[in-house]
């Protein structure tokens, strides 16, 4: 049996919370909790579930002035100290929402270590 390449994790973007607006005016980028260290790369299902009530919410109050919300999927579920992947990949994830949406206002909202992204 070949030894198969570990594939590259790369950080993206869920679903919207809610129908996506006709003309979007600004993005929320959720941001869940993570751990002080860790490379494991972390359950969707879980990252969602830890924000979806915040998330629904923004969505309804939000949707006639064009506000969208996201989560974001780390790479992995560590900070890890210098290497500071949840800030990373939250970088990643605005640069993300202005190529989507245009020169929209993003807000990021996290949650434990997500908030200190």
């Amino acid at each position: 049996m070949a030894h198969q390449p570990t594939p590259v994790r790369r950080a993206r973007l869920g679903r919207t919370f809610g129908p996506e607006p006709s003309a979007v005016s600004g993005v929320v980028l959720l941001l869940p909790g993570g751990d002080e260290v860790s490379g494991r790369r972390p359950s969707p299902m879980v990252a969602t579930a830890s924000v979806r009530a915040l998330g629904r919410r923004l969505a309804r109050a939000g949707r006639d002035e064009g506000l969208v919300t996201h989560v974001v999927h780390y790479r992995c579920r560590g900070w890890n100290g210098s290497e500071a992947n949840l800030a990373a990949d939250a970088a990643w994830a605005a640069d993300e929402v202005v190529r989507r949406y245009g020169d929209v206002p993003v807000c990021l909202a996290g949650t434990g270590m997500g908030g200190r992204a």
